[in-house]
């Protein structure tokens, strides 16, 4: 029986949010390689989840019966995930694409080590279009790029972002970015604007 509030159960939220997580990354979450090695075969075995390999990548990603107890569990949690044409749901082959997961699920994984909220049932909504106040002892949070664009046509001139999302401190406001082992390609004026519109939006 899978049970939350296990590193099991972790792993399945983690691959859910992201759409796809590194295999690489495994030693993170789990301070045992025979340990992970033994949770990667039970959720096979549980037909949860699903390895990826392609282009020397290689990700586990969930099945239908994965997604399904995910939603049962936590449907405000997950819903939007699984749903529709995002990338979370239809993900893409492309290398850049899923490169792109990895470096959310990455990022996702650092926070929950410190444990910051990222999961969106866990913080106020400040970017939907009913937006929840926030105070000081509801942060630090992330909230993702994805939510950020939840606002709709306002932001348009920061689609282009590369941005992963934003960290919400008591006395500042980080934009987040995962360049992995590389230098990050991108537009100067997308990242300039990416902060006026925050400046202006919080």
């Amino acid at each position: 029986m899978l049970r939350p509030n296990t590193q099991k159960y972790q792993l399945l939220e983690l691959i859910g949010i992201s759409g796809e997580f590194p295999a690489d990354q495994l030693n993170r979450l789990f301070s045992s390689p025979s340990y992970a090695e033994k949770v990667i075969t039970e959720l096979k075995t549980d037909k949860l989840i699903r390895t990826h390999y392609k282009d020397k990548l290689r990700g586990y990603r969930l099945t239908k019966r994965g997604k399904e107890i995910l939603l049962s569990n936590h449907p405000a949690r997950f819903q939007c995930f699984f749903t529709g044409s995002t990338e979370t749901n239809h993900i893409r082959s492309e290398v850049s694409r899923r490169l792109r997961l990895h470096q959310k699920a990455q990022t996702y994984l650092t926070f929950s080590h410190v444990r910051i909220p990222f999961y969106y049932d866990e913080k106020p909504q400040i970017f939907s279009l009913e937006r929840e106040d926030i105070g000081l002892q509801s942060l630090p949070c992330f909230y993702s790029s994805r939510e950020i664009k939840e606002l709709g046509e306002v932001t348009l001139k920061i689609k282009s972002s590369r941005s992963l999302g934003i960290l919400l401190a008591q006395h500042c406001v980080y934009a987040v970015y995962n360049t992995g082992s590389s230098i990050l390609k991108w537009e100067h004026k997308t990242e300039i604007k990416l902060n006026a519109f925050l400046q202006h939006s919080l």
